[in-house]
């Protein structure tokens, strides 16, 4: 196993954010989120899910957290 993954890639026109190599976190909408550590410093899509105000995020194809804007952030 590579100790990194080769650099994920999206769409044209997805929302794209690099998770902090820190905390895992990333910035969308003027906050702050957490994704899962084991996502650090790698770039994550946020996708529009049916229900306004929510967004999934994903690592490639698979989902790895949900947003919802509705929701206090950290």
């Amino acid at each position: 196993m590579p100790n990194k993954l080769p650099e994920v890639e999206y769409e044209e026109g997805t929302i794209v954010r690099r998770a902090s190599k820190l905390k895992a976190d990333f910035r969308f909408a003027n906050r702050r989120f957490s994704a899962p550590e084991a996502f650090r410093g790698e770039l994550l899509a946020i996708r529009p899910t049916a229900t306004d105000g929510t967004f999934g995020v994903f690592f490639g194809a698979h989902k790895i957290a949900c947003i919802d804007l509705h929701k206090s952030a950290k």
